[in-house]
Formats: structure tokens, C-alpha cells, sequence
């Protein structure tokens, strides 16, 4: 992260250059730490996939079949689960998986009673001599 940071602070030199020497001079520097950016990048990869490919190889010893399969997609390259992270009502993401359960089982409480207060304020009109159809009484809970 140190060198990302260096880069970004490479990149700015080269746009606040004043003269073409020193213009040079900075993109001559940023091309240097790009590449050590770039190869960090690379050793990264590559460690990562190999610490995969060994708990995948370890998950097929142990019979594991979920861990197999999650791990064969990561290295497949088609790992799109959508793990978006949990909030609270601050806007602080929520780590802890009991409080992110807590947090859903809140949200849905919520939802739930908007949609539960909304049916209160309804004027209906009474069909079928009084008896409101059994679809309509499953669907909205409401008689």
C-alpha cells in the first residue's frame, strides 16, 4: 500500500511539473515504482492462488464438498457472490455475523410494518356481498 501511495504521489509530481527536465525526471521515477507496483501485484496473485489451490487440494482430502466447490470458483474466476457488507441505521459497516442477523431480522420488522400500517387507512369497498376472496385474505393478511 506504501508503494500504491508513492505512485499516486509520483503521478501528482508529474502533473505539477513545471519544466519539461523536471517533467522527465518524475515520470522516469512514477514508471519505476509503477513497475514495483505492478510486480507486488503479480507475487500477490500468485500467492493467493496458490493458497487456494492448497485448500482446495486439502477440502478434496477431507471430502468437503461445499469448500471444494466455493473455492473452485474463486480460482474458476467466476466468484460473483454478491457479498455486499451489512449497515446500521449510522451507516457503520456490521462485522459480527449474529449482529448482521439482528440487523436484517430489524430491517424486514420494519418493512413489514410500513406495509402492515398502510392497509389501516384503506376505504374499500365491499364486493362479492361482504366477502372478501380467500386469494385477497392469503396475499395481504387482510380480512
Amino acid at each position: 500500500l506504501d508503494k500504491i501511495q508513492e505512485g499516486r504521489n509520483k503521478k501528482a509530481a508529474i502533473n505539477t511539473s513545471r519544466t519539461r527536465a523536471e517533467k522527465a525526471k518524475a515520470q522516469a521515477e512514477y514508471t519505476e515504482v509503477n513497475k514495483q507496483v505492478k510486480r507486488s501485484i503479480r507475487t500477490d496473485k500468485r500467492k493467493y492462488v496458490g493458497d487456494l489451490a492448497t485448500t482446495a487440494e486439502k477440502a478434496a482430502k477431507e471430502g468437503n464438498m461445499r469448500q471444494l466447490y466455493d473455492t473452485t470458483k474463486k480460482l474458476s474466476g467466476n466468484h460473483r457472490k454478491p457479498e455486499r457488507p451489512v449497515k446500521s441505521k449510522e451507516g457503520k459497516v456490521i462485522t459480527n455475523i449474529e449482529e448482521q442477523r439482528d440487523r436484517w431480522v430489524e430491517h424486514f420488522k420494519e418493512l413489514l410494518n410500513i406495509i402492515r400500517n398502510s392497509y389501516d387507512g384503506l376505504n374499500c369497498k365491499i364486493v362479492h356481498g361482504g366477502q372478501l376472496t380467500d386469494s385477497f385474505e392469503i396475499k395481504t393478511g387482510v380480512r
